[in-house]
């Protein structure tokens, strides 16, 4: 079982704790309705389960695909242009054209 992300970590880092790759987050227990107190944790440890995004192995037999196709083709976005957007932004970088790319950043 693959630990896939459903918020992507190239995301998440951007609201580390300085470079720890550490964030804030609180958990919910709806045994008792109560959220716990905030504390840190790993961008690797949050918002993900367990093949995610898998496809169910019948209907990717049926197919023809992997049933790791959606992990594997479709999230280019994570690892070039989300760090590249946002890294020029941050240190003020962006040209005019990358200002729409920059918005639909925030959209998606």
């Amino acid at each position: 079982m693959e630990n896939q992300h459903y918020v992507p970590k190239s995301y998440l880092k951007h609201f580390s704790v300085s470079d720890s790759e550490e964030i804030f987050a609180t958990q919910f227990f709806e045994a008792g309705n109560k959220w716990s107190q905030p504390k840190k944790y790993h961008i690797n440890s949050i918002c993900f389960h367990g093949d995610f995004y898998n496809l169910d192995s019948r209907i990717a037999d049926y197919h023809k695909l992997n049933i790791d196709v959606i992990e594997r083709n479709a999230f280019w976005y994570e690892k070039h242009f989300i760090e590249d957007i946002v890294e020029k932004a941050d240190k003020q970088l962006l040209s005019v054209q990358e200002i729409p790319d920059l918005a639909f950043f925030y959209s998606v």
